[in-house]
């Protein structure tokens, strides 16, 4: 075995919800400012949880922009957002197997409860790890689940679709592994962030963690 302890990113690696979140927010943009916001407005806007997003876009009317994006978060999710395909049996071959699994993402609590309301994988999990609203950098929280664990970094590995989770997944010292399969980052960008190993379907993860 590669890895004593496997941690997960959420979005576009468990779930395919990344459009779920950025229609909220433009959704948002658009009816308390009357514009809209553009993908590389948002993306001006990344490393901060969902309610200081809101904040940042609509200074004026943060509190009711802010029950209208959670609103709208939870439409759109019902509307859109999916499990990939084979992660389920990925999560319970791994379970079934003793592997230690947690979740560290980018999401904040409250939209992260949102999505644990409509994908029953909370069980499979020990810990749900979300971001705060001072900051969503998930370096120190996966070395701080490592830490819980009482194993070295080295023996665990961080599972996601970016480039940024490479990158912090490095600055953890686990073992980076990208999941290629959401297409938010092509194969050759995450392996050039430094990925290990790189996979385009669930199931190959459990092929590399046997090989």
């Amino acid at each position: 075995m590669k890895a004593k302890a496997l941690i997960f990113d959420f979005d576009g690696t468990i779930a395919d919800t990344w459009d779920v979140g950025n229609a909220a927010f433009k959704n948002t943009y658009e009816r308390f400012m009357g514009k809209v916001l553009t993908d590389g407005e948002l993306m001006t806007h990344g490393g901060y949880v969902e309610e200081v997003i809101v904040h940042r876009l609509v200074p004026h009317a943060h509190a009711e922009a802010e029950e209208f994006f959670f609103q709208e978060f939870t439409r759109q999710h019902d509307l859109h957002a999916a499990l990939f395909d084979g992660i389920m049996p990925l999560l319970e071959s791994l379970t079934s197997s003793n592997k230690r699994l947690a979740v560290v993402t980018a999401k904040g609590v409250h939209a992260a409860q949102i999505s644990l309301e409509r994908f029953p994988i909370g069980h499979l999990f020990e810990r749900f790890s979300t971001a705060t609203l001072e900051t969503a950098s998930k370096t120190p929280r996966i070395s701080n689940q490592v830490q819980r664990w009482s194993l070295e970094a080295s023996q665990a590995a961080y599972i996601g679709d970016t480039v940024s989770d490479m990158t912090q997944a490095r600055e953890a010292g686990v073992v980076p592994l990208g999941a290629a399969w959401g297409g938010v980052a092509t194969p050759d960008e995450l392996r050039d962030a430094g990925a290990d190993a790189v996979f385009t379907e669930p199931s190959q993860l459990l092929d590399w963690l046997h090989s």
